[in-house]
């Protein structure tokens, strides 16, 4: 995140961004160790909100205008050097080490160089809590959030001076402050109202619109604390800021990025403890506020920009060169790449551009070449920007324009495509009875093998990742699955094909992966499929917390009735060696099994 100088540095607040690019380092190389750490750029979008209104309020205060081209110039010239090295030092290292990381790089490029990763992120559909090959540029998506306020809120601010009728001496009136209040508020309702349970919540996490309420109360305490002095007295401070930062420990520790609670106001309160404690910090005292201002969180703090910016692309490199299971070594090898590459960047980029400007910085490094003034450094310098700026080129011009998976799911799609066709031109057979019931004493009837022309298999991704090797162990068989699915969905979705005639002797359902269902669904699913139908239920596999409540609805489901049978997935995937970096979608391997496992039950 960037780092905005102010005229008197406040120590504690630098302490305070070193405490959430900690928190956010610490969730991506160990998510379960740290649940809530993606807090953490919520705790820098408040710090932002709060510094950049600071800074323009003050220049409106003093001389009661704004200078909107050096504000602008400002925030670029704090922000684009720093990252551009990040840029090419990853591409060039995943042209030269490929791993999966190599995809997409042209539009990672694109949204990179237009501050719009968040909603290029929304629009090709990419999850931010997906662990199945992550964009390497992926957390700039936060970056975006911040560019994109920085680009319109001092054109509103300035606005409502105007239309106070402000002036050199005067402050923003403190309605509008509360207006800025009331749009932070609408942000997280937005968030809040349109979060779904089950469905993935990228879409609300990217949103300038649903995820901006950090540096909306951010902004509102600059405009509103502009007015008042100290929160709280001395004493009560040095009571007060200790509870608000554990407060924040709390958050950090109890907050899952799955749950609803995260985004059904658990952000939005944290954001809100973060104001607590920033406005605490404007009068900063007692023990808390010098531990914020020791030296090592004042080090990491000073360089969290460069800090954040270099971990996850290292995070994500270091995971393709490492093999499965290692991420124990992964962590090791990140927290001192990313450490030294911040420091390096503060050191000859940051530092030097903040103390002289860009202009000046780039003027003195020609100056050195004109005066003859070449140093092997100076030389080794040039030589390894030009390089890395050549290879980073290639990188994005022979990147492929989709992930493996995305790869896989498509090649899934088209066989369910051809296979649909062909089942269209079929009647579907007629219904057999339902099996009947064994007489006491007697053995359970094995599962019986499946054959491929009378099976509609309804199913999500997963299904569509095996839809390949499911055509060709099941000649005939209808696949009908769509990455997204809800167990939800099946119901509707097996009327409309009963409705167009489509619907055949089976029924085999692979779904459950995305998210929980009310048991009553498969309740309906069963009225919708007819009672001389088979059933088949495959069970969900995955590291989600949801999947252990879904499978055992699933096993009740089927055990008390006759025509209901259960594939046991989540047992026979132990049996996959090629899923894919997320644990739930199969490879071709995987597929076979999963295949093998709907055709014979085994």
């Amino acid at each position: 995140m960037p780092e905005n100088v102010v005229r008197e540095r406040n120590k504690p607040l630098d302490g305070l961004r070193a405490i959430a690019v900690i928190a956010v380092v610490a969730y991506h190389l160990a998510p379960g160790a740290l649940p809530g750490g993606f807090l953490g750029v919520d705790l820098f979008f408040v710090l932002s909100g709060f510094l950049i209104t600071s800074l323009a309020a003050e220049e409106l205060h003093r001389s009661g205008r704004l200078d909107l081209g050096a504000f602008w110039q400002r925030r670029l010239r704090r922000i684009v050097p720093a990252l551009i090295p990040v840029v090419l030092v990853s591409f060039t290292l995943v042209l030269l080490f490929p791993t999966e990381a190599d995809r997409t790089l042209k539009t990672q490029a694109a949204g990179a160089a237009t501050f719009s990763t968040n909603w290029v992120q929304v629009v090709s559909g990419g999850s931010y809590f997906a662990e199945s090959e992550p964009p390497l540029l992926l957390h700039l998506w936060s970056l975006a959030v911040e560019e994109q306020f920085y680009l319109l809120w001092p054109l509103l601010l300035l606005a409502l001076w105007k239309v106070g009728r402000g002036r050199a001496g005067s402050a923003v009136p403190l309605p509008f402050a509360f207006l800025v209040l009331a749009a932070a508020l609408l942000s997280g309702g937005l968030m809040a109202l349109q979060f779904s349970p089950g469905a993935d919540p990228s879409r609300l996490y990217f949103g300038t619109d649903t995820h901006g309420f950090g540096l909306l109360l951010g902004a509102w305490l600059a405009l509103a604390g502009a007015r008042t002095g100290p929160l709280v007295s001395e004493a009560a401070n040095r009571v007060a800021l200790p509870v608000g930062l554990a407060a924040l420990g709390v958050f950090f520790v109890v907050l899952h990025d799955d749950g609803a609670a995260a985004y059904q106001g658990g952000m939005f309160a944290f954001s809100a403890v973060a104001v607590l404690v920033v406005a605490l910090l404007r009068h900063p005292s007692g023990a808390a506020a010098e531990l914020l201002s020791s030296r090592t969180l004042q080090w990491l703090g000073r360089r969290s920009y460069g800090i954040y910016l270099w971990h996850w692309p290292w995070t994500v490199l270091v995971a393709g060169w490492l093999p499965p299971g290692a991420d124990h070594w992964a962590a090791a090898a990140v927290v001192p790449l990313t450490l030294g590459c911040a420091a390096v960047s503060w050191r000859y980029v940051e530092r030097p551009v903040l103390a002289r400007g860009l202009r000046r910085s780039g003027t003195g490094y020609l100056g050195s070449w004109r005066a003859r003034q070449i140093r092997p450094a100076l030389v080794g310098g040039t030589a390894a920007l030009a390089s890395m700026t050549v290879l980073a080129g290639a990188a994005v011009a022979l990147s492929p324009e989709k992930t493996q998976l995305e790869e896989q799911l498509a090649a899934g799609r088209n066989a369910a495509r051809e296979a649909a066709a062909a089942a269209a031109r079929t009647p579907a057979p007629e219904p057999a009875p339902a099996p009947s019931t064994p007489a006491e004493g007697q053995d359970e009837p094995a599962q019986s093998a499946l054959d491929g022309k009378a099976v509609t298999a309804i199913g999500d991704s997963v299904m569509l990742a095996a839809a390949p090797q499911l055509v060709e162990s099941l000649p005939g068989i209808d696949v009908q699955a769509e990455a997204g699915r809800q167990m939800t969905d099946a119901p509707g979705f097996a009327a409309e094909l009963e409705r167009q005639g489509r619907l055949r002797q089976v029924v085999v359902i692979g779904l459950g992966t995305n998210g929980e269902f009310d048991p009553a669904v498969l309740d309906a699913l069963l009225e919708a499929i007819g009672p001389d139908r088979r059933l088949v239920l495959i069970t969900a596999h995955g590291e989600r917390p949801w999947i252990p409540s879904v499978n055992d609805a699933l096993r009740a489901f089927a055990e008390n009735r006759d025509n209901v049978e259960l594939r046991d997935w989540d047992a026979a995937s132990r049996q996959a060696t090629d899923f894919a970096p997320d644990g739930i979608h199969p490879g071709p391997q995987g597929g076979a099994v999963y295949a093998d496992l709907m055709r014979s039950g085994e």
